[in-house]
């Protein structure tokens, strides 16, 4: 890549070298091809005092005594010149008067219809301006407002004074309003004279001329133009920090320009193409032109979202494409992927356009603490389930969402009257009792899929809790309502199309839900099941209230606290499919892991046989008796430490107005960020370097503070803060209670 270099007024090349030392080796490091940078020296020569150089005898340069027509043209001519014989150049770098050259420049190039693309593809322009005398020239109209800006600049800049007040109020307003952009109506100049190769505008926050270059940013195409602003003045940026945007917005340009060239390449083959096709032929061709156009638009689109994440490292493909998310997830084992790739790029990464994956707890408390500016975005809404309201997990609002929670509360919290643990005894003696009439009994021989009376159990307690009555499948041992099946259909499905926003909006719109999504009137399917729901709440309400039938469950509280039937309906049927499946594979998990872990498993025994015997262990098991268990406690903490929690990542929390800086890292606002469960609890860093592996001593060899941090890491699996799951208080009772009650009748047996 080779790109020419033109130094402002009173310099030279030479100096100019100097002034993007910086910036020219951070480009020379970061390109992944060679980069050669011409300085050339103006065609005018002036004293080196005239710029204040009496240190020296370097000699200094100038394109122009004053940005005058006749000054310019004879400028312009030797830059023709230039870029004939020395180019060709991939692009152009020009601060002050070099900048201004080069607009002059790319606008008669572009007002005079040359039928090539420039002999560049990009600039950078460095405290540039647009020369009004121009403007004038091609026949723009130039406003007086816009004259006495400009004279006031200069004036500023010739008495080194800062930009003017009312210039700095209006300096936001003028970068998005074409009618008045400092005095200049922008929407008056002929699209013709647009400049429509990419570019980027640098100016320092503290330059009075800072107004001629927003003139000059509001000409270029917006779609591909970048704008970096500096602490200085009417200078060269020459700070680290600089130089590293510089070179990142350089390499932009590279691929943004690399980009146009291919689209512009196919837009011709097919414009000849057409030109010499029969009539009879031209619809197979439009077709073809309308499917290169959308690539070529979807080609901008990924450089953009490229450049915005650029700083996180990831996945190629995932940079430009959510096809790389959908194919990871349809391998059924995404969470082996994205830890190896996290391994691989560190505690954040990028997994998607608009997507970064974390998994360092700091980080997460960071971003999920009770005043977190931290939001819900559009992702949410793609696990809606009724056309008509979302529910507290999909309402992507999130001031609604936390009104809505905040009357959910106590239900979930089994406060109020909600006993929730007097309904986990309930579902643990059916439980219980199953196990010891059906496969216990003496005489008889029977193999138990534990893993499917699990999910029996677990639909029956979140119904149980909820709506005051179970459905039954763990005593008739029947997926009684389908929702297991639906489940195990519906959640792969699920799961896959979230990863790519098109489809996500799509199939979560109101217009595909009221076609095609389930009604509560259907026979089967999720339909079914919202049915259920329905009646549910329906009965509830339509009693009278000195009539109505106290269940002491979450729904009573709810009502209690002022919700509606609709409200109810829409909290109920999320329940039972956010509230079922993270459970019960907690529970799979820690089952699988003690019994094939004899040692653990016999430590586990000996701690509850013993305060059975010592009377600190009634029938059934309190929860305040298993919280003094110390075994059992780091044993359920132990399952989800190495080997993650039931999904491999948390829902996403939307980056606030502003951006905000993880990981030593600047994300820009309305970036969605994924918590990595599966990384984050295997972290060496907190667990230990045998982090993998099942050991509960990791909990006990530790001092309380070191032991608390620990535990708190693995409690992030239930979120923190505002974006706490609702549910934990009811997962922890189940998780404290299960592994003593069902231990019982096994041990009774043997």
């Amino acid at each position: 890549m080779k790109i020419l270099c033109l130094h402002g007024g009173n310099q030279s090349g030479q100096i100019f070298r100097l002034q993007l030392g910086k910036t020219v080796r951070a480009i020379e490091e970061s390109a992944e091809t060679k980069v050669t940078f011409d300085f050339a020296d103006a065609p005018i020569q002036c004293p080196a005092s005239s710029s204040g150089q009496k240190s020296d005898q370097r000699i200094e340069y100038k394109f122009f005594d004053a940005p005058t027509m006749p000054e310019i043209r004879k400028a312009r001519e030797w830059l023709t010149t230039k870029l004939a014989t020395e180019g060709p150049y991939d692009g152009v770098i020009g601060f002050s008067q070099g900048a201004t050259l080069i607009s002059s420049y790319l606008l008669y190039h572009q007002w005079y219809g040359y039928e090539g693309s420039p002999p560049f593809g990009f600039v950078i322009f460095i405290s540039g301006s647009l020369p009004l005398a121009v403007l004038r020239h091609l026949g723009v109209p130039v406003p007086l407002a816009a004259e006495r800006v400009v004279e006031e600049t200069e004036l500023r800049h010739q008495a080194e004074l800062g930009p003017s007040s009312p210039h700095v109020s209006l300096a936001r307003r003028a970068m998005f309003n074409s009618d008045d952009c400092f005095g200049l109506n922008l929407n008056r100049v002929p699209l013709e004279l647009k400049i429509r190769i990419p570019t980027v505008h640098v100016w320092g926050v503290n330059d009075p001329g800072f107004p001629t270059s927003i003139h000059l940013a509001g000409l270029c195409d917006p779609y591909i133009r970048k704008v970096h602003t500096h602490g200085g003045t009417h200078e060269v940026p020459q700070g680290m920090e600089d130089a590293q945007q510089l070179s990142q917005l350089l390499l932009w340009l590279a691929f943004t320009t690399r980009a146009f060239v291919v689209s512009k390449v196919t837009m011709e083959v097919v414009t000849r193409a057409l030109d010499s096709t029969p009539l009879s032929s031209n619809i197979s061709l439009t077709l073809i032109v309308a499917f290169t156009t959308s690539l070529i638009w979807y080609a901008i689109l990924a450089v953009r979202s490229w450049y915005r994440l650029r700083d996180f490292p990831g996945p190629l493909w995932a940079s430009f494409s959510y096809l790389w998310g959908y194919f990871t997830m349809n391998t059924g084992r995404m969470h082996l992927r994205l830890a190896e790739e996290q391994d691989k790029y560190g505690k954040i990464m990028r997994i998607g356009p608009n997507e970064l994956l974390v998994y360092d707890p700091q980080t997460l408390w960071q971003i999920n603490n009770v005043r977190s500016n931290y939001g819900r975005g559009d992702w949410y809404g793609s696990i809606q389930f009724d056309p008509y309201g979302h529910s507290v997990l999909s309402e992507p609002d999130t001031a609604r969402h936390d009104k809505r929670k905040a009357k959910l509360a106590t239900g979930y919290a089994g406060k109020g009257a909600v006993n929730l643990e007097a309904k986990v005894d309930t579902q643990l003696a059916v439980l219980v009792n199953l196990l010891k009439s059906k496969y216990l009994a003496k005489g008889k021989s029977h193999v138990v899929d534990f893993s499917r009376l699990i999910r029996f159990f677990q639909v029956d307690i979140v119904t149980l809790a909820g709506s005051g009555e179970p459905w039954g499948d763990l005593e008739t041992e029947t997926d009684q309502f389908d929702f297991i099946s639906i489940a195990d259909s519906f959640v792969p499905f699920l799961h896959s199309f979230m990863m790519i926003p098109s489809l996500r909006d799509f199939f979560a719109s109101e217009f595909f839900l009221k076609l095609a999504g389930p009604k509560h009137t259907d026979q089967k399917g999720m339909g079914r099941f919202l049915g259920i729901v329905k009646n549910a709440v329906a009965k509830r309400f339509d009693e009278s209230g000195h009539d109505r039938d106290t269940q002491g469950d979450m729904l009573d509280e709810w009502i209690s606290h002022g919700m509606t039937r609709r409200e109810c309906e829409l909290e109920l049927a999320v329940q039972v499919p956010a509230g079922s499946e993270t459970s019960t594979t907690a529970i799979r998990g820690i089952m699988l892991y003690l019994l094939s872990s004899p040692q653990v498993y016999r430590k586990l025994q000996d701690e509850i046989m013993t305060g059975i015997r010592e009377g600190r262990i009634s029938n059934p098991i309190t929860n305040e008796e298993a919280r003094r268990l110390p075994y059992l406690q780091v044993s359920r903490h132990q399952r989800r430490a190495p080997n993650g929690a039931t999904r491999n990542h948390r829902l996403p929390q939307e980056s606030p107005a502003g951006g905000d800086t993880i990981c030593g890292k600047f994300v820009p606002e309305g970036t969605d960020i994924f918590v990595n469960l599966w990384s984050m609890l295997r972290n060496e860093e907190v667990f230990g370097h045998d982090a993998g592996v099942f050991r509960p001593e990791r909990f006990l060899e530790c001092n309380e503070e070191e032991r608390s941090e620990l535990m708190r890491s693995v409690d992030l699996a239930f979120g923190h803060g505002r974006w706490q799951c609702p549910g934990k208080t009811l997962a922890w009772l189940e998780l404290n209670k299960i592994f003593v009650e069902v231990r019982f009748p096994y041990d009774d047996y043997q």
